[in-house]
Formats: C-alpha cells, structure tokens, sequence
C-alpha cells in the first residue's frame, strides 16, 4: 500500500495551524500578565459612582508597537482602598497611583478613558461637596516618563456655588468654571482663565502625590470663592441670635422643616422620656412647650428612617413623610444654633 503524500502534508498543515492559533491566544495572556496587581486586590468591575461596567484599558501608551494596560483594583478588607495602576511595556514596570481622599472618606472611582493615547482615570470623593478629581496621563518621549497634563477637578463650594476647574500642566493655563443658583434654580456662569508656569511640565506619575494633589487644588482657588462665600456667611451670623441653644443630648419632634435664603432650618419640640422603673412603661413628657428653630448645614450628620445617611436637600424631600409620621421620636444635638446630628428614629 502506497503512501498517502497528501494527507501527511494535510496534517502537518494542521498541526502548525493549531500551533499558530495556541500562540496567537496566549499572546494576550503573556501581554496581561506583565501587569502586576498588589497582593490583596483585585479588578474592579463595576463603578461604585454610576454603577457602570468598568473595564480594563490596553493602548500603546509609550509608542514603541507593544501593548500596555491600564485598569483599577481595589482591596476589600480595607477602607476604601483603591489605586489606579498603568503598565508601561517600555519600562516593563507596573505605576501605582492611591485614589486619595484628602478628608479620609469613601472613593468613589469612575471609568477609565482613552483617546489618542491618552490615559484618564478619575473618581469621587464622598461628602456634600461630591468632589470629583480626573487625571489625564500622556507618555512624555523626552523624558521618557508618564506624564501628568491635566488635572480637572468639580465640587460644590456652598450649596448655591458649583465649581469646575481644569488645569492644563503642559501649557500651564488654566480655566475656573463657577455657577451660581438662586432660588427659583436659575443659574448664573462665571467663567475665569488664567497661567500657573509652577507645576507646568513637572509633574509626572512617579511624583504623584497627596502633597502634589493639595498643590494642584491651590490653582485658580482665587477664583473659587468671594464675594458669594462672604454674604453666605452673613446670613448664618443673621440668625445665630434667633436660634435654638446649644444641647449635647435631646430627643423631640420635629414640627417644620423648611428652606429660607438657600438654608435649612428645622423647628423641633423637645420631649424628656422616663420609665416607671426599670423595664417598665416608658414615659414621655413635653412640659416645655416652646419651639426652637435649628439651623442644618453641611456638616449635620443626619440618619433618615431607613437608617441611611442623607443630605439637607434630600431632606426637605422627604419632609412629608418624617412629618406624618408622629411616632418617630426624633434625636440629636446642636451647638451655635446648628444641629450637630439629627438621627430620625435609627437607634440601633
């Protein structure tokens, strides 16, 4: 029996198209795993800020034809640990960066972006400022360093006053963003540019830095508050006289909750709980009959019903609803007229 030329070339044909598709897939597995996560964390998925896919980023980052990675890891045993890590093929070396909150608060990271191999990463800071920091990497031949050039940052400055801020660290210009509302939710925008030459061209991932992070804030801060901060607080200062004195500990009811010159007041009655013995029925007595009137701000701490933690705004929100309900006992405590806490019947 003669031998088959044909289907010996056939299956050496296969054999190295099966090789070359092997290859092919674990291509990108040797390309991800140049990438080095810290011991403890792990990929984030999901953005805990908008709830929105979160995925890794591949680019060419250093433009030298092989790929790099950009991607968010984050570790669960600690408080809100997470840092946003780029690996450069280059340098074949994973950069680290700390998703810093300066009030040692909850992070809350965002999506990365690219375009033009541009990296960008961002998050937000909790609190009611909702303070938002973007960093946009670019890699900087001439150094041959991953540079920082730009830096924006949003908040809310007061509770009329939102603030968006860019800095532009290759050219070191700048541009202030400020939008004012009033009453009725009109807004008003004031726009500011200016150059800041101190941080242009010199900062870069490996100098990233809380202190960098504070430096960057300074810029255009000239910009961010005057005149609208300064009548803010003379309208507190115009009611200090008028409110309610200060208490470390009270329960009452609240009997109005209501918003005037773009602040919050609550109207409370406060009530003294006794019990007949220990463990016994429990009493409650309301021999003061005036009505004192609390300011709320942005540093109240307040507990809704549902034993979650809400802002003044959302407050006003569900005014009805805390107000017809006549069983909750409200606590809390105040100094210079402002409530310190207010926890609406979260005891536990």
């Amino acid at each position: 029996m003669g031998i088959n030329i044909e289907n010996i070339e056939m299956k050496n044909i296969l054999k190295i198209k099966n090789r070359t598709t092997f290859l092919l897939l674990l291509i990108p597995i040797i390309s991800f795993a140049q990438l080095e996560i810290p011991e403890g964390y792990s990929l984030v998925t999901e953005s805990p800020a908008n709830g929105k896919k979160i995925e890794q980023v591949f680019l060419d980052f250093d433009a030298d034809g092989l790929e790099d990675t950009a991607v968010l890891v984050e570790n669960t045993s600690e408080f809100s640990a997470y840092k946003f890590i780029l690996y450069v093929s280059s340098h074949k070396k994973s950069y680290e960066v700390d998703l810093v909150n300066l009030q040692e608060m909850s992070v809350y990271p965002t999506q990365i972006k690219t375009k033009n191999n541009v990296v960008e990463f961002g998050y937000f800071e909790e609190g009611t400022g909702a303070f938002g920091r973007f960093i946009k990497l670019r890699f900087r031949p001439k150094t041959n360093q991953a540079q920082v050039i730009g830096y924006d940052v949003i908040y809310r400055s007061l509770p009329t006053v939102h603030i968006a801020k860019s800095y532009n660290l290759v050219t070191g210009k700048y541009i202030v963003k400020k939008t004012i509302y009033d009453e009725n939710g009109n807004d008003n925008v004031q726009e500011f540019a200016g150059k800041n030459d101190v941080l242009k061209n010199k900062v870069f991932i490996e100098n990233w830095s809380t202190a960098m992070i504070e430096n960057l804030d300074k810029v255009g801060s000239n910009y961010e508050s005057d005149i609208e901060l300064q009548n803010h607080k003379k309208k507190i200062q115009s009611y200090k006289s008028t409110l309610g004195e200060d208490i470390s500990e009270m329960n009452f009811y609240v009997k109005k909750i209501y918003r005037k010159d773009n602040l919050t007041f609550v109207d409370i009655d406060i009530i003294q709980i006794k019990y007949t013995d220990e463990g016994g029925d429990r009493i409650i007595l309301n021999e003061n009959l005036k009505i004192r009137t609390y300011m709320i701000d942005d540093t109240t701490i307040i507990y809704g019903p549902d034993c979650e933690r809400i802002t003044s705004k959302k407050l006003t929100e569900i005014e009805k609803s805390v107000l017809d309900d006549t069983s909750i006992i409200v606590i809390g405590s105040s100094k210079d007229g402002v409530l310190e806490s207010i926890n609406f019947g979260c005891y536990g």
